[in-house]
């Protein structure tokens, strides 16, 4: 099912992608590889190189998927996974990247308060746009 709306949730390891509207949401989930380098930032996981694994693209790949024709995205999570996210889509998905809405930092949540929060944020965001095409220019005429 597609919305108009979608919230990922990520760290390095899983995202959860939900289509919301009001009334209902789905979910999707998507795990990074068991084998993959991409692992947390932190120093203790860069390895003997000291330099950062590189971005997971399958796993970014699967995400973007998963998205796939949500019109307004809201990207969620801890630590700098959701930042890595951003920057994979406006490098390899330039079409996608408008619809990014915001990336905001998150603890582990419930998929309850993702949902919820998602909701919030959503409901704020398209109070603050006119509903009608119209309305725009009326505005700035008078």
């Amino acid at each position: 099912m597609q919305h108009f709306h979608a919230v990922v949730w990520l760290d390095h390891r899983d995202a959860k992608v939900f289509h919301i509207t009001y009334e209902e949401s789905d979910e999707k989930i998507i795990h990074a590889q068991d084998d993959s380098e991409h692992q947390p930032s932190g120093h203790r996981d860069r390895g003997k190189s000291g330099k950062r694994p590189a971005e997971d693209k399958q796993f970014f790949e699967g995400v973007v998927k998963a998205l796939g024709k949500a019109q307004e995205i809201l990207i969620m999570g801890p630590a700098g996974a959701k930042q890595e996210l951003a920057k994979f889509i406006e490098k390899h998905h330039k079409e996608m990247a408008g619809r990014v809405m915001a990336v905001e930092p998150a603890d582990h949540m419930s998929d309850y308060q993702i949902v919820s929060h998602a909701r919030l944020f959503f409901k704020k965001a398209d109070r603050m746009r006119p509903q009608l095409a119209g309305q725009e220019d009326a505005l700035q005429q008078s």
